[in-house]
């Protein structure tokens, strides 16, 4: 059997001018497309594919979670730095979720080709070879494994390999340029330091739609307060423009929503030190640089090679420049008088704000944009325990509780583990969508939805190549194919609609996607317009996991966990078997796609008898009983 593994469109491009060298025609390869994109231009060329759904079973999941997390371990246990600042904590924290995602990457690749093999045994594997590492931190599309990989699995396992690349030319490098530490650039930044200096001041990531609507509600309390950026890597004379308008907005007190600055502290021009420098990639090259008893391998097969060049490209800049923003960072600390943190991620540049805030002795809030749960498996908590050192585990000062969930969630890692003593502040959810005083029939008339349809939206996280996640998480393919049955239920009811909300990072435009899904005029593709608008429409919300989980319980709208993977409980909630199962409503767990034509008539029946004002969400969201402990944190934080 000729396989032949392909991810994107310009390697497709190759096999064809391989064949036409080579006389060889396409039918008799079978081809395993291993990204949408190219799926969806197949799809449009007519060219049969198979997806990785039959070479990525739940068994893959699980071991590569395991795998990973063996190479965590001993870098948890060799990476010891800490910087002339005392920080240690952020550095690691950015390796380890950075080392996850390359591994994840790889050993994704090397299951796909084992299960091949054991599927088909006289299997010769047809590649793209071209190994080339770019210089950005995530994985891109000009990073290139799966040739490289596949020439390795063959040469280890004794399989014929062809690499089909004619042309090994090099891609361009996508990394992005800030602007240039120039004159102007320095001038501004302390300009700006310099207005705040005895000023309110709240050090804040770029703005989210979560957190603006945190600040427009503080600033309601109090509008003297100013909210500083300090990560802007756009052109120079845009940051300029915003911050002299900010200023005059500021001396005549016209701001209605806080007065707001931009900067970014890398122009400060702050320089570390050579031997701390030295330091530092001397540690990186003790936890990647050796590969001690085959530490980066899976299944047999060596990634070594293809890591350390990752790391030596795309890595180890990116951990200088940490370096650098952590010095910048303590000098403007040490400028502020009255300031404290607020962020909704821990990572980078915001890692070291919360940990060098805790070092200073200075309050920092975090505020998550996801509930996490309770741990349901021995492979979510090891998923959730590396995802939250850069969220709600991190070395802010005080977590912020909008739900029970969110609460439990703190309390099960806090008694498991002895680093993590973190305040708690309980605010009302201010990053979530509120949508109980707004109308919807005139959102639904714009979407050309009926009053007599029953709006199904199906919100779930889906995590490009650069970004992938296992076990709590579907692949692209998976979570193609759980779609697909959605679609095919709508299509056979009457008065069902399907709104598809698509996560931001997904890539797909609506006819790529439209062309790997069954046809249908029942299902609207909702990506530009705000996720409130979609929240406000639906009746019943269907995910596999996702924030919009929580954001629909909060908001009083039944959930449906729609795993036909059997494979994850977001909640640990009661299986729907028929509608006398138990624990099932306002949210159950489906585990395969006749039990979800059950489940939907089940879910259709309820909210039609039931009156939104009668569900009962207790138990995933504090309602208007918490209290709002945000404008205490805050005036406490700036004295």
């Amino acid at each position: 059997m000729k396989v032949v593994l392909i991810e994107f469109i310009d390697e497709y491009s190759s096999f064809c001018k391989f064949l036409q060298k080579n006389n060889m025609i396409i039918d008799d390869f079978t081809i395993v497309a291993l990204e949408l994109k190219l799926q969806a231009y197949l799809e449009k060329i007519g060219v049969r594919f198979k997806t990785t759904l039959d070479y990525f079973s739940n068994q893959s999941h699980k071991d590569i979670i395991i795998e990973s997390e063996r190479v965590m371990s001993h870098i948890n246990k060799n990476f010891i730095f800490t910087d002339a600042n005392d920080l240690s904590n952020c550095y690691l924290t950015e390796l380890s979720h950075h080392i996850r995602f390359y591994l994840n990457h790889m050993f994704r690749i090397i299951e796909i080709l084992d299960n091949l093999q054991v599927s088909n045994k006289d299997i010769e594997i047809f590649g793209y070879k071209k190994d080339h590492f770019s210089s950005t931190t995530m994985i891109c599309d000009e990073d290139r494994f799966s040739g490289v990989l596949a020439e390795s699995f063959s040469l280890q396992r004794g399989v014929k390999y062809t690499n089909f690349n004619l042309a090994d030319t090099l891609m361009r490098d996508d990394t992005k340029k800030i602007p240039s530490n120039n004159f102007f650039a320095k001038a501004i930044t302390r300009l700006v330091i310099y207005f705040l200096r005895e000023k309110k001041t709240i050090i804040v990531p770029r703005i989210n739609k979560g957190l603006e609507g945190m600040i427009n509600v503080l600033c309601e309390h109090d509008n003297s307060l100013n909210f500083l950026r300090i990560d802007y890597s756009g052109h120079l004379l845009p940051m300029i423009i915003f911050n002299v308008k900010s200023f005059i907005l500021s001396l005549f007190s016209l701001a209605k929503h806080g007065n707001r600055y931009l900067v970014n502290v890398a122009f400060l021009g702050i320089e570390e030190d050579g031997r701390e420098c030295n330091n530092l990639v001397r540690v990186i090259n003790l936890c990647i640089g050796n590969d001690v008893g085959g530490l980066y391998s899976y299944k047999g097969i060596d990634c070594f090679k293809q890591l350390s060049q990752k790391v030596d490209t795309g890595l180890k800049k990116h951990m200088l420049h940490m370096l650098s923003q952590a010095h910048s960072m303590s000098y403007l600390f040490g400028c502020l008088i009255n300031k404290t943190v607020i962020s909704y991620y821990a990572l980078g540049i915001m890692g070291i704000a919360g940990e060098l805030s805790k070092k200073l002795g200075i309050k920092s809030l975090f505020v998550s944009h996801g509930v996490h749960p309770i741990p349901v498996d021995q492979y979510h908590e090891i998923e959730l325990l590396n995802l939250c050192k850069g969220f709600m585990l991190s070395d802010y000062t005080h977590m912020a509780v909008s739900t029970p969930v969110q609460k439990k969630h703190l309390e099960y890692f806090k008694n498991k583990q002895q680093n993590i003593d973190n305040g708690e502040v309980m605010i009302k959810t201010h990053m979530f969508a509120d949508i109980i005083n707004r109308r919807r029939d005139h959102v639904r008339k714009n979407l050309g939805i009926s009053d007599e349809d029953i709006v199904l939206l199906h919100a779930t996280t889906t995590k490009s190549r650069c970004a992938e996640r296992y076990h709590v998480l579907e692949t692209q393919d998976e979570f193609l194919s759980s779609l697909r049955d959605l679609v095919d239920i709508v299509n056979s009811k009457k008065n069902l609609k399907l709104l598809i909300r698509l996560h931001p990072g997904f890539y797909l435009d609506d006819d790529e996607l439209r062309s790997l899904l069954p046809f249908s005029d029942k299902f609207i593709i909702h990506r530009d317009r705000p996720f409130e608008d979609a929240l406000l429409v639906a009746d019943i919300v269907i995910s596999y996991s996702s924030t919009a989980i929580d954001e629909s319980l909060m908001n009083k709208i039944p959930v449906i966990l729609y795993d036909k993977w059997d494979r994850y409980n977001h909640f640990k909630v009661g299986l729907f078997e028929d509608s006398d199962s138990f624990d099932i409503f306002p949210i159950c767990y489906i585990n395969n796609k006749n039990r979800l034509i059950k489940g939907l008539a089940y879910m259709c029946d309820a909210v039609k008898k039931i009156k939104k004002e009668d569900i009962n969400v207790d138990r995933y969201s504090y309602g208007k009983t918490v209290e709002d402990g945000l404008y205490s944190f805050i005036e406490n934080a700036l004295q």
